[in-house]
Parts: structure tokens; sequence; C-alpha cells
């Protein structure tokens, strides 16, 4: 009982203090298999990122960036491969903003993704696996007489473990690497390019089951200059 309350707070916790900033990862969710065999799920993913860049024009100019703003939500519907493997695609919205350095402040625009998880070794309520998932993102902010662009994918690998602390309550997290890189354009064709600056990192989540269909999953993730929040709520059938 005592593991119980400690995880659950611990979850809590993290959420309350961190929920405000985000990191430029999309939700990760638990590192292993959650399907089964033609099992499928659809549910909701929702992250607010704030991120730091580094920007380069075609002159050569540099720019460090620490406003970059992106919103992302996504339909996610995945699919049982096997018992301990799962795939699943990513369909939604994006949104970058950044008043400052980079000067674009778009709106939001298609952005898709797919991933694939892999339950590697389980023993009672423990479980350890890992995921690779990548999504391709646009924004654009139009004016009169021409328009600034964003396009640009980023990709996540994450391993670790998931306990199962009772039947409605799981934790899990581990290391994560991330890139992202793309484009800046105009009417005139790209002018620049962006990339993140922070690629090692590590997350902690937990997973809570409303009913034996419905669960919400809430994550922390950190890296050396950015940290934030992941929320995704699922519906197994």
């Amino acid at each position: 009982m005592k593991v119980k309350i400690v995880a659950i707070a611990v979850v809590l916790l993290v959420a309350g203090v961190w929920a405000p900033m985000a990191l430029a990862l999309d939700p990760l969710g638990p590192p292993a298999a959650g399907l089964r065999q033609g099992g499928m799920s659809v549910g909701l993913d929702y992250i607010s990122n704030q991120m730091n860049l580094s920007a380069r024009d075609t002159d050569g100019d540099r720019y460090k960036s620490k406003s970059a703003q992106v919103d992302k939500t996504f339909v996610n519907v995945g699919y049982g491969v096997a018992d301990n493997w799962e795939a699943y695609v990513r369909l939604g919205a994006s949104k970058f903003e950044d008043s400052e350095e980079i000067e674009i402040m778009g709106t939001h625009r298609p952005a898709w993704g797919l991933g694939t998880k892999a339950t590697i070794y389980q023993d009672g309520n423990w479980k350890f696996g890992g995921l690779l998932q990548i999504s391709w993102n646009d924004s654009k902010e139009v004016w009169d007489h021409g328009f600034d662009e964003v396009k640009w994918y980023e990709y996540q690998i994450a391993a670790g473990p998931t306990y199962k602390v009772s039947d409605k309550v799981s934790i899990y997290g581990g290391p994560y690497y991330n890139y992202l890189k793309g484009d800046l354009r105009s009417q005139h064709g790209k002018w620049g390019t962006i990339k993140g600056e922070d690629h090692v990192g590590g997350y902690i989540g937990g997973q809570f089951a409303v009913n034996d269909n419905l669960a919400l999953n809430a994550e922390y993730q950190l890296s050396a200059s950015d940290s934030g929040m992941g929320l995704s709520l699922a519906w197994k059938f």
C-alpha cells in the first residue's frame, strides 16, 4: 500500500510542478507494448512545447532561440502486431511560434507521425521495452503578399521499465534520444534551417486506468535545458 501511495504522489507532484513547461518531444508513453495481438486503440495526444533551437540562414548567420513554442494535437491509432509488439499512426496538427530570433508566428497546419513499441522482457509486474517514433510537422504565417513557413521532423528513441503498481496504476520511464531538424521557407523559397539543441534526456510517467478500456498517461520529460509534460488519452478495444 505504501508503494502505491508513493508512486501516485510522485507522478502527481511532477505533473503539478512542471505542467506549464514542455519539451520538443511528442508524448512517449510506456516504453513497452500495451496491446495484445490483433488489439486496437484510438486516442488523443496533446503537448505544448517550449524548446531551445539553433537556426542558420542562407547567408550563414546563426541564431539561438529559447522562446520557440510548439503546440501539437494528434489522434493516435494503435494496432497490436503481436503480444509483445505494437505499431501506431498519429494524425493531427502543429503550430510553431517564435517572436524573437526566428520571428515566425505560425498557425496550425497538418502534422502526422508513426511509431512502434516492443516488450523485450516481462517478469511479474515488471515490463522492459523500447520505442521508436517520428513525426513530420508544419506551421505557416501568412502575410498580405507572402508567407513564412516552418517544416520540420523529429524522432525519438526511448527504453526503460514499466511497473504495475495496481490494477489501476502503472509507472514508467527511462532514457531517451531526440533529434529535430527542419527548414525555414517563404514565398521566395528556403531561407534557413533549424535544429534542436538537446538530444539526450530522461522521462518518468504514470498510466491511470479510468476503466477496463480507457487510460490516461501523464509524463515528465527532462533534458539538459528543457523540461516538460505530455498527456495522452487512449481507448483500447
